[in-house]
């Protein structure tokens, strides 16, 4: 396990998502995984920047065939 220096998080709801605005932060966090084991996010995309530079990033929701069209198109 390596210390981490940034995390970005971004999720693409299926059909919007509600959340209150007097919610603390852990609430908030709290409510957004329970929308992820829900199944209520159509795209999860997942950046982590580790300490010593290296990084990693995880997706779903995307279909690869998708990018293999893409660059069928050039």
């Amino acid at each position: 396990m390596a210390e981490v220096r940034k995390a970005k998080i971004k999720m693409d709801f299926n059909s919007g998502f509600s959340l209150s605005q007097g919610l603390s932060v852990e609430e908030a966090v709290k409510a957004l995984v329970k929308a992820i084991k829900r199944g209520e996010v159509e795209e999860l995309d997942v950046k982590v920047e580790y300490v010593d530079g290296t990084g990693f990033s995880y997706i779903t929701g995307v279909e690869e065939d998708d990018e293999d069209d893409a660059e069928d198109e050039d």
